[in-house]
């Protein structure tokens, strides 16, 4: 028998309820992430610790490596501030 993992947080999703896929032999899951969002993810891949969000992490973590060069000289130039495109994202 499956274990109910019902209510189980792992990373940022906690397990709903099961959700059938048709031809598959594989157990998925509803999820709710912290972000608000809902996703699908296999039982094996949340317990594994593979699949920890919606894809919500992977959307932050290129800000939190980004490197804040606001101030730094180069020659003449100085480093005002990041350049932040109308939808929100970071130029590169």
């Amino acid at each position: 028998m499956r274990e109910d993992i019902t209510g189980v947080t792992f990373g940022r999703l906690t397990a709903i309820r099961t959700v059938l896929r048709e031809g598959s032999r594989k157990h998925f899951w509803l999820c709710n992430c912290a972000c608000g969002n809902q996703t699908v993810a296999e039982e094996s891949h949340l317990k594994s610790g593979h699949t920890k969000s919606c894809g919500c992490y992977r959307r932050e973590l290129p800000r939190k490596r980004q490197l804040n060069l606001t101030g730094r000289r180069y020659g003449r130039l100085l480093v005002l501030g990041p350049i932040v495109e109308p939808d929100g994202s970071m130029l590169d």
